[in-house]
C-alpha cells in the first residue's frame, strides 16, 4: 500500500469517528433532559419525539448520554430514546468542539448565579420561556389569606380535572396554557395554580428525607440552604409514597427550624402535620402511583399538585395525633 494510499485510509477514519464526537440526533420518543446520568438526577426540561440533540460525549454512563439541545440546553438523556442521524453536515458551529464543550459545561451544569440572593425569579431559564414560567410559579410566596382546607380526594380530582381539561402530563406549558390551571372546578370550588390551601397528614415513612438537588429554580446552587425539600404527604401514617401529595418548602426566606433534622423526627415519630401554602402543577414530570409499574426516574406521587412553596408548618398538639385541620388550637405552629 503506497504512503498516499494510506494517509488517505487514516482521513478516511478519522472522518468516520468525527460523528461520534459531535454527533447530531433526534429524540425517537417523548424524554427527560436531566441534569446527571442518573433517573434520580433532576430533571432540566421534556424533550418531544423528533427533537434534536447534539451528542457531546460519545460513550454512555449508566446509559445516559451526555446532549446538548437545540436551544443551548446541556444535560443527559436515556441512551435508547435517541437515534444518531446520519449524513448531517458538518462545520455549522463557529466553536470548535472542544471550545463548545466547555462552553456548555461552564453555561449548563454548574450554578449560574453566585448566591441564593443574586439568584432571579426565573432560575437558569430564559424569561418568558415555559421553564421559566414554571420556576417563577415555584418561587411565588403567595399573599396571606384563608387557606382552603384540601383533602387528598381533592388532590386526585385537581388531576383528574387538569386531565380532563387536555393538559399533558411531562410536557412544557405556555404562559395561556398556565392561566387555564388557574380555574379548575373541584367539588363545586374553584382550584388551580395560586389557590391558598392547608392539607394534613404524614410524611411518609418510606422516602428517604435529603436535602434538594440542584435545580434551575435555584440557579444550580447545591447547599443544603440552597435547595427544595421534597416532602411526600399522605393520609396514613404508614402510606405509601405512591399515595403521596408532594409538599415543598423553598429556600427562599426559609425559616432555619425547617430542616432536615425537623422533617427527620416528624417522620420518625409519626406525627400529623398540617401544611399551608400555594397549589403548583409540576407539569415536567408525570404521575407515578402504580408500584406494581413504576415509571422510572418519576417522583412517586398520585397527583402532579403540589404545595409549593409551603408557607406555614404546624404539628398536632393533641396525645392522640388526631387534630382536625378546622380547629386552630389543635395545633402548634414551627416558626
Amino acid at each position: 500500500m503506497s504512503l498516499v494510499s494510506s494517509s488517505s485510509r487514516v482521513a478516511d477514519l478519522l472522518l468516520l469517528a468525527l460523528p461520534l464526537l459531535a454527533a447530531d440526533a433526534q429524540v425517537t420518543r417523548t424524554a427527560n433532559l436531566r441534569e446527571g446520568p442518573s433517573g434520580t438526577s433532576a430533571v432540566i426540561a421534556q424533550l418531544d419525539a423528533a427533537s434534536l440533540v447534539q451528542i457531546l460525549e460519545p460513550t454512555p454512563q449508566s446509559g445516559y448520554l451526555h446532549v446538548r439541545t437545540s436551544d443551548g440546553q446541556e444535560g443527559w438523556v436515556w441512551a435508547r430514546n435517541v437515534q444518531v442521524q446520519q449524513g448531517r453536515p458538518r462545520g455549522r458551529h463557529p466553536k470548535p468542539f472542544a471550545s463548545r464543550l466547555a462552553a456548555a459545561r461552564s453555561r449548563s451544569s454548574g450554578p449560574c448565579a453566585a448566591s441564593l440572593d443574586q439568584c432571579p425569579d426565573v432560575g437558569c431559564e430564559k424569561a418568558g420561556t415555559p421553564h421559566a414560567l414554571l420556576n417563577q410559579r415555584k418561587r411565588t410566596v403567595p399573599p396571606e389569606s384563608a387557606p382552603v382546607n384540601l383533602s387528598f380526594q381533592d388532590s386526585r380530582s385537581l388531576q383528574a380535572a387538569t386531565d380532563n381539561a387536555g393538559i399533558a402530563q411531562g410536557s412544557d406549558l405556555d404562559e395561556t396554557v398556565r392561566q387555564k390551571l388557574q380555574g379548575l372546578s373541584v367539588g363545586g370550588r374553584t382550584l388551580g395554580e395560586a389557590s391558598v390551601v392547608q392539607l394534613a397528614g404524614f410524611i411518609s415513612p418510606e422516602r428517604n428525607l435529603q436535602k434538594g438537588s440542584a435545580e434551575s429554580v435555584n440557579c444550580r446552587l447545591t447547599g443544603v440552604d440552597e435547595t427544595d425539600v421534597h416532602l411526600p404527604l399522605v393520609e396514613d401514617a404508614e402510606g405509601s409514597e405512591y399515595e403521596s401529595v408532594v409538599v415543598e418548602p423553598i429556600p427562599q426566606s426559609r425559616p432555619a427550624t425547617w430542616n432536615l433534622a425537623l422533617w427527620r423526627q416528624v417522620q420518625r415519630d409519626g406525627t400529623s402535620m398540617l401544611v399551608r401554602g400555594q397549589l403548583m402543577y409540576d407539569n415536567l414530570h408525570q404521575v407515578n402511583d402504580d408500584p406494581a409499574h413504576p415509571q422510572s426516574g418519576q417522583p412517586k406521587r398520585f397527583t402532579l399538585w403540589e404545595i409549593h412553596p409551603i408557607t406555614a408548618v404546624l404539628l398536632c398538639a393533641r396525645p392522640s395525633n388526631d387534630c382536625d385541620p378546622a380547629v386552630p388550637s389543635q395545633w402548634d405552629e414551627v416558626h
